[in-house]
């Protein structure tokens, strides 16, 4: 491993850990490959190939006719409401808890000379219409500043904005006249479920923010979409407050690495296991500030009685970060979280499955020897079986092995290792169906065999366990050798005793070894379906990057 694949491995360790921020999250080896394969245009001039093809890709996707790439969610936000606020005296209506009001530096007051009308919602985390009429100045009122711009917040602590009041808010305020700017900044958490909604709920503002950094792993950026007038202000508003950007296509490369790679599947990843920790510490008594709906756990220290500082410490010991307030523990579940290393997984199983034919096909072999008490428990019939299976196992690595040295969009090897996995798990059905039956009547069907072996063999356990017939001497019973006359055999006991032991315990042992066996394959067959979806995954990530018609990942 190289001194960058390691340094990167144990980031994204770390990023796994620290739950202070969805912020911290970190880039991929997909999301660094494709800053450094970007184009290399100057985007003030509007001529880096790679930022303009994201520009547009994130308006389409929001159901916007233009997209505009800005440094940060924080920019998006107050460009946007720079654009949307002419001349004042005028205000921003918001959530009195969103990023606008509390996490951008007054940004309102300095850059757009607005005041804010912070809203407390009065049902649920989301501020509805009733709070907003009952809020908002319509009124030519001269000792008011007059409500301009209605800016909401999706998600919002985790909580996603429900469709349906976001429609009756678009309604109303278009009846006022009033402008709609919507931070979506995590908008991408509220569509995991259904992407659509992207477009459904962007459709519904004048314009729309939407971050790159926060969940999805890109090391900057976010896009602000609304029409093409509004774009066209927007990049002057952009270049005045010092962000016009020349090689962007570094930044809008990583960003769209990040989106393609991350949303859906890893966030909706990150929310099953959010609900899993909110299950969890319902289980211990605690509660939630906030409905878990996304991958925020917000977890109400005042209700349950403890102290941040007593939290902090215990997270200290177990190397985790965390952003504690007084009354609250916030745990923002990153992407890293879920990801495992396949490839290690499947590299165990595979070697497993090799060494599962090879204990196969050693003992197939090695039980084949002269041993009079186990050539009686084990036929050369089951031996074969055995032998039959384990090279079954044999082939099945080989093609295993074939299909991991195909290259990285190939997925017919591991497609037809799987096939193969099927045969062998049958295999071990039938086997191991076979030794179950046979275990079930042992009595009689030792019996069975007893009386089918020929004197000789039948003299020969007697003299080895030092018995007489099977379960008497008068039972099949051969006089000779240890049982030397019928006197004396009859005052042996008969050979079932002794080979019943023997036989339970040995056919025991292989049922349990052969199921053994079908626990590997299940776990081989499981991970090379998740390595050939990694694969079908990566070259539709392919296919995204020709369609951008850059270079590589551009």
């Amino acid at each position: 491993m190289s001194e960058n694949a390691r340094v990167l491995e144990k980031e994204q360790t770390r990023a796994a850990f620290d739950f202070r921020s969805d912020t911290v999250t970190t880039p991929t080896r997909r999301v660094l490959e494709a800053m450094v394969s970007s184009t290399l245009g100057d985007a003030v001039f509007d001529e880096d190939e790679t930022t303009n093809k994201f520009e547009a890709h994130i308006a389409q996707l929001l159901g916007h006719e233009k997209g505009l790439f800005v440094p940060s969610g924080t920019a998006g936000n107050q460009i946007a409401l720079r654009c949307h606020l002419t001349q004042p005296p005028h205000s921003v209506l918001a959530h009195h808890l969103s990023h606008i009001v509390t996490a951008e530096a007054g940004g309102l007051a300095s850059l757009s000379q607005a005041m804010v009308q912070p809203v407390i919602p009065k049902v649920g985390p989301n501020i509805s219409l009733d709070d907003i009429k009952r809020n908002a100045v319509l009124e030519e009122d001269i000792h008011y500043a007059p409500t301009r711009v209605i800016a909401l917040e999706n998600t919002l602590g985790g909580a996603i904005l429900p469709l349906e009041e976001a429609q009756r808010i678009n309604e109303w305020a278009r009846q006022q006249g009033l402008k709609l700017h919507l931070d979506g900044a995590r908008l991408w958490n509220a569509a995991t479920e259904d992407p659509s909604l992207l477009m459904t709920y962007g459709k519904l503002f004048d314009s729309v923010s939407v971050c790159f950094s926060k969940g999805l792993g890109a090391p900057v950026g976010s896009v602000l979409v609304g029409s093409a007038p509004f774009i066209a202000r927007a990049k002057w508003i952009r270049k005045s407050i010092g962000g016009g950007m020349r090689q962007t296509g570094t930044l809008t490369a990583a960003a769209w690495a990040a989106l393609d790679e991350v949303f859906p599947g890893k966030l909706r990843q990150t929310h099953a296991i959010a609900k899993d920790l909110e299950a969890y510490l319902k289980g211990l008594g605690l509660k939630v500030s906030i409905p878990v709906e996304t991958s925020m756990v917000f977890i109400d220290l005042k209700e349950a009685g403890l102290k941040n500082e007593w939290i902090a410490e215990e997270a200290s010991k177990h190397g985790l970060e965390d952003a504690f307030s007084p009354n609250q523990a916030f745990v923002p579940l990153p992407y890293e979280m879920p990801s495992k290393s396949l490839k290690s997984v499947w590299a165990f199983l595979n070697v497993a499955l090799l060494a599962s034919g090879a204990i196969l096909i050693a003992f197939s072999i090695v039980w084949r020897a002269p041993d009079v008490v186990r050539n009686f428990l084990v036929s050369n019939l089951d031996l074969t079986a055995g032998l039959i299976l384990g090279i079954m196992f044999l082939i099945t690595w080989l093609i295993s092995i074939a299909g991991i040295l195909q290259q990285n969009h190939v997925t017919v090897g591991l497609v037809a290792t799987n096939w193969a996995l099927i045969l062998d798990a049958v295999g071990v059905l039938i086997i191991g169906t076979m030794v179950w039956f046979y275990t079930l009547t042992p009595t009689k069907n030792f019996l069975q065999e007893w009386e089918a072996a020929s004197p000789a063999t039948r003299q020969a356990l007697q003299d080895t366990l030092q018995c007489c017939g099977y379960r008497n001497s008068t039972e099949f019973g051969i006089i000779g050798g240890f049982c030397s006359d019928d006197a004396f055999a009859a005052s042996q006991v008969g050979c079932s005793t002794l080979i019943l032991p023997k036989a339970d315990y040995t056919l025991n042992n292989v049922f349990s070894v052969i199921y053994g066996f079908m626990a590997v394959i299940v776990g081989f067959f499981l991970a090379t379906v998740s390595l050939v979806y990694r694969r079908k995954e990566e070259e539709r990530f392919r296919k995204i990057d020709e369609k951008r018609g850059g270079r590589g990942f551009v």
